[in-house]
């Protein structure tokens, strides 16, 4: 799977909106894919986006959601670093 990922993260638009499937290389997985929310980045106030912001930051977050030790237990593997970089920049849009 990691090797899957590795493959693909370089060709991540930056809105993310891509399949993993089939990843190219030897070593690659054929069936992954990034686990995405779905959310409106015009929050009904500052609040919500403020509370929004916060949760999905700490689930790309190396040392929250998105660590090692969480993701081994469901069998994922952790979001790589450029992807959960994007993933920051997507969260950066929310606003209330």
């Amino acid at each position: 799977m990691k090797a899957a990922a590795a493959a693909m993260v370089p060709k991540t638009p930056a809105d993310q909106r891509i399949s993993l499937i089939y990843a190219p290389g030897k070593e690659s997985y054929p069936i992954i894919n990034y686990e995405y929310a779905v959310v409106k980045a015009d929050q009904p106030n500052v609040q919500v986006a403020g509370e929004l912001k916060t949760l999905l930051s700490w689930a790309v977050a190396s040392t929250g959601g998105n660590a090692e030790t969480y993701m081994r237990k469901v069998n994922f593997v952790p979001l790589p670093a450029n992807a959960a970089r994007q993933s920051l920049t997507q969260i950066d849009k929310i606003h209330g």
